[in-house]
């Protein structure tokens, strides 16, 4: 489906779709739940997506489309990356932007059913597909690992490293829409100094990790 042209039914039964599949999942949300809430009938849903599990194909693809149109604007550096064309100072500032949009993303635009979905997509996936983890594998966990190997290049670390740390921070990221739940419900979602104090934390913790690990590496290389 191209989401580019889709109607406002559609768009606001997909993001229905999306709310609920994440907070019921497949097994527990019915099409009659989603009419509802999107103020419209089943007849109007089969009109447009023929079953419930086309449906649901289509809402993580949905959900993956709008993942990739952020991921794709980092083509030009992933592709620096790709190349070898990044000396480690360049791809740790790279790394260095990402994080931060990644955390800004996280806390101060969350998207909590995204998450719950990454979860629920592992539980029940028609045909296997997996759109939302394979768009998250591909443009964020693989490219962060190309970052991490240009900026540990001298550090003796293999690919199959720095995929486990790519995968370890991103999860760690993903997961900082929770954090925004939490600001929330300790009374400081409003507070900009604390949420400046929590982003700030978080990053410095990520930076300094990667900084850490890749120098723990380089004093332990033959010879040193």
């Amino acid at each position: 489906m191209d989401f580019s042209q889709i109607s406002d039914t559609q768009r606001k039964l997909l993001e229905t779709g999306k709310e609920l599949f994440s907070i019921y999942g497949f097994e527990g949300t019915s099409l009659r739940m989603i009419a509802s809430a999107a103020g419209t009938n089943v007849a109007a849903m089969a009109f447009h997506f023929k079953n419930k599990e086309n449906f649901y194909s289509e809402v993580l693809n949905y959900v993956a489309n709008d993942m990739s149109s952020y991921f794709r604007s980092l083509e030009p550096w992933k592709n620096d990356a790709d190349s070898g064309a990044l000396s480690a100072n360049d791809a740790f500032e790279v790394i260095s932007a990402i994080i931060k949009e990644h955390i800004h993303t996280a806390i101060d635009l969350p998207e909590p059913a995204m998450i719950r979905l990454v979860y629920w997509e592992q539980t029940y996936a028609p045909g296997g597909v997996t759109p939302i983890l394979n768009t998250i594998e591909k443009y964020s966990e693989q490219f962060l690992a190309d970052l991490l190997e240009a900026f540990w290049k001298d550090s003796g670390i293999s690919p199959a490293e720095s995929r486990v740390i790519s995968r370890l921070i991103n999860g760690g990221i993903m997961s900082l829409g929770e954090h925004a739940v939490f600001l929330e419900s300790a009374g400081k979602r409003d507070d900009p100094e604390w949420v400046a104090w929590v982003k700030e934390t978080i990053y410095s913790f990520v930076m300094a990790t990667i900084r850490g690990y890749g120098e723990m590496r380089r004093n332990t290389l033959p010879g040193k």
